[in-house]
């Protein structure tokens, strides 16, 4: 689209390569901070190219690597291809590389372990010591854990039939006191299961004597020694702290050590290799760190956004570029307006002007009057499509197909409880970000699309140590049963998947893989949906029937970003890495029913803009972040009132537009 180069800026953009290729040869630590587009993973590669170059067999010799640490699988496998073929560099998420050396030591995660049940057991008796339990507190303890099976068979069951069962095994009066019992009893439970396990834990029991990290899983077992993503950044943090031994492994093995998007990092990934920074030092070890990043596009709450020089890293050298290779020199003047901080970004192109920048006001009713308008003018169509972004996650799921399945999940009781936590487990493209329930629900979808389209490589849906098993008539009997086309609903592909898994053994297999289980029994996806949902037993079958199975694969398709459609929607926080040629902005006051007035305090405050307000950052950041994908229309809808923040979007984006000279609905401010 832009073809002429500013040969100024190109001199400039080569200079700051260079100074990063000094920082690596003179093993000084750095912070790379660049705006969007500016091709900070270009640098970042060419940066692991530079050392490739000047010190790949001294480091073949020493059986050393440059570890590139990257947030998530996708971008792993972007920096690999751009790499090419080469076993110098080892490119992975951090999780990935943190087990793949402290798996061997597993057994010394214990300690971390242990403490973390203890804490777990001093959160369940400061629960059950609360004084609203005082009634209940009178049930021995014995009794509730001699009677645990009978209370969990009744758990689900009405007040009526649960008080009857369980006055008689408690001894006291249960009337009107069933929740608080429910509530009290499993607290107990949880707390008793927890120091059955620290005792086997004492006694070095078969399988309590080592720490596993299982990356399928989103959640911690902690009661069957499995931990997850979060917690194995906690235990890992601790153990490299704690042991020199570990610390030398890192140092000795990884002379560079490189972070891409490093602003969504966590904190502890940051402190750890701070602290790896400071034993080489200690021990007259080089180590070159470098953060390739940008402190405006944290819009994760676990990212540690812009790095404390004066807590980590303190000698480091901060190189910025202020070049832009992504959009049109429009797009890039309001997001040097919206971002107003050091960077101040300007296009390597001399030809960069023409693209163009609109801002809008309405209300939700008029979205697709206005997405009409814009398909009209833009000329959208699937082979140039219109790529939309939404706050609102229920209007995410409608336009894109699947608002029935997405209102349906949130309104079971575990969602009605976790309000906040709906778009990142129902609509995160990252999967390891999925909940329990919708990662259950997208591997057994993929299995199936992936099944019923020819196109397929079979490794792409059946795991390769189940593939390697299976012989040619289990695969033809796979592929002769594997049409469900003629699906209507869920209950319906679950009905199949039962015959299926009881006829044929690679169906099986494949469900035991997909549920993490050792066997499949005839109830097991009911008591999937109680107990990951929490759904009643007597409403179960009616959840599953209501389950379109279209939705079901129209939400695939959105997850894994392969909607084929004139108009794509995404998320804000889905966008991050992309870019497209055409994008509309749907935004209001408000992100979501927690963060009130979200948006609006960013417009607000904007000329008076506090640097300590997190609240504030992260709206500018997302705001930035949905503008920046842009490359050369931009066009945003704002939903709701503006009058008092006006003089701030003129300020922003210029004049608010109609949509048309011809629309009644969109009036110029």
């Amino acid at each position: 689209m832009f073809e002429k180069i500013n040969l100024e800026a190109l001199k400039e953009e080569e200079d700051i390569l260079k100074e990063l290729f000094n920082c690596i040869n003179e093993h000084k630590c750095f912070i790379h901070d660049a705006g969007a587009g500016a091709g900070k993973t270009y640098n970042l590669v060419e940066s692991i190219k530079h050392i490739i170059y000047n010190e790949q067999k001294l480091m073949e010799y020493n059986n050393q690597k440059i570890l590139c640490i990257t947030y998530t699988n996708v971008a792993a496998s972007e920096i690999k291809n751009r790499l090419g073929n080469t076993s110098t560099v080892l490119v992975s998420t951090i999780h990935e590389c943190l087990w793949s050396i402290i798996e061997k030591f597993n057994e010394e995660l214990v300690p971390y372990h242990k403490l973390k049940l203890q804490n777990e057991i001093e959160k369940y008796d400061n629960i059950i010591s609360d004084s609203k339990y005082r009634e209940i507190s009178q049930i021995n303890n014995e009794t509730i854990i001699a009677n645990e099976e009978i209370f969990w068979e009744y758990y689900k069951s009405n007040s009526t039939e649960f008080n009857e069962v369980f006055e008689k095994i408690y001894g006291i009066p249960l009337s009107r006191k069933t929740t608080k019992c429910k509530e009290y009893v499993s607290n107990i439970l949880k707390k008793n299961k927890y120091s059955k396990v620290l005792d086997s834990i004492g006694n070095k029991e078969l399988g309590f004597t080592k720490v596993f990290y299982d990356a399928r899983r989103n959640v911690d077992n902690l009661a069957t020694m499995r931990i997850s993503h979060d917690t194995l950044l906690e235990y890992s943090s601790k153990f490299i702290e704690d042991s020199e031994f570990i610390k030398r492994i890192f140092v000795d093995s990884f002379p560079y050590i490189f972070v891409d998007e490093y602003q969504d990092t966590n904190a502890l990934v940051v402190k750890l290799l701070n602290e790896l920074k400071n034993y080489a030092l200690s021990v007259n070890k080089e180590i070159v760190i470098g953060f390739f990043g940008d402190s405006a596009q944290n819009i994760y709450d676990d990212g540690v956004g812009k790095i404390d020089k004066n807590q980590f890293f303190k000698n480091s050298k901060v190189i910025a570029k202020n070049i832009n290779r992504r959009s049109a020199s429009e797009i890039i003047k309001i997001a040097n307006k919206v971002r107003n901080d050091e960077i101040i970004q300007k296009s390597i192109y001399q030809d960069s002007e023409g693209g163009e920048v609109r801002f809008y006001n309405g209300n939700l009713d008029e979205v697709d009057e206005f997405l009409t308008v814009c398909k009209e003018e833009l000329k959208i169509s699937k082979n140039n499509p219109l790529h939309c972004f939404m706050l609102l996650n229920n209007e995410i799921a409608n336009y894109s197909g699947f608002g029935n399945m997405y209102n349906l999940i949130c309104q079971t009781p575990y969602y009605k409880a976790r309000y906040d936590q709906r778009a990142t487990e129902l609509l995160s493209k990252d999967i390891t970000k999925l909940g329990q329930f919708p990662l259950f629900l997208y591997k057994l979808i993929k299995l199936i699309v992936l099944s019923n389209n020819e196109q397929e490589f079979i490794t792409s849906y059946i795991p390769r140590q189940i593939y390697e098993e299976i012989t040619f008539e289990e695969l033809t009997l796979f592929f002769n049963s594997s049409n469900f086309d003629e699906f209507y609903n869920f209950k319906q592909i679950i009905d199949s998947l039962k015959i299926l898994s009881a006829k044929y053994s690679v169906w099986r297999r494949l469900l035991q893989e997909i549920l993490d289980v050792n066997e499949i029994y005839d109830s097991i996806f009911e008591d999937l949906i109680e107990e990951k949902l929490r759904v009643d037993k007597d409403n179960i079958d009616n959840f599953m029937t209501s389950l379109n199975f279209d939705e079901l694969r129209k939400w695939y398709t959105f997850i894994e970003d392969k909607q084929n459609e004139d108009v794509i929607y995404h998320t804000f926080h889905s966008t991050k890495g992309l870019e497209f040629d055409n994008v509309v902005i749907v935004m209001g006051d408000s992100f979501g029913r927690i963060k009130k007035n979200f948006i609006k305090d960013f417009f607000i405050r904007y000329d008076d803009f506090d640097y300590d307000d997190e609240n504030l950052i992260q709206a500018r950041n997302l705001i930035y972040v949905a503008i920046t994908r842009a490359i050369q229309n931009l066009r945003i809808f704002y939903i709701d009132d503006i009058r008092d923040i006006d003089k701030n979007i003129t300020e922003i984006f210029g004049s608010v537009e109609p949509i048309s000279k011809s629309s009644k609905y969109f009036k110029k401010v």
